[in-house]
């Protein structure tokens, strides 16, 4: 297993305004080729796409495939229309049985699993 971090010497993944970016350097881009899942939580999905919609796409590096899109989202609020769910493979994973937004994702393409905690969140050491 391989994983990179985005993150400052404080321990943050960006800027409290949301104007940092590129925080891993000039060599990351090519890291995201070589993974098989890219995963993101659903707030950073919510309140980051319009400012990078294919932020879990690989860009800038020739491959011959884009890894698994993965959204943690332990309510299932992601929208069904996100444009993650229209660039190929993406898996959102989530805490709750709600039929209505589980099948909403589903028909926008989305593979859905329901992995609860105790707290009724996303268990991610399963």
């Amino acid at each position: 297993m391989r994983m990179k971090v985005a993150a400052s010497l404080d321990g943050r993944t960006g800027l409290a305004n949301g104007k940092s970016q590129w925080i891993t350097g000039e060599g990351a881009p090519g890291w995201p080729s070589l993974a098989g899942a890219r995963l993101r939580g659903s707030h950073r999905l919510r309140h980051g796409e319009g400012r990078r919609p294919t932020a879990l796409n690989v860009r800038g590096v020739d491959t011959p495939r884009q890894p698994l899109k993965i959204v943690v989202d332990s309510k299932f609020e992601t929208s069904p229309s996100a444009r993650l769910l229209k660039e190929g493979q993406a898996l959102v994973v989530g805490a709750v049985n709600d039929a209505k937004r589980i099948t909403s994702l589903k028909e926008a393409g989305a593979e859905v699993m329901i992995i609860p905690n105790e707290r009724g969140k996303v268990e991610l050491f399963s």
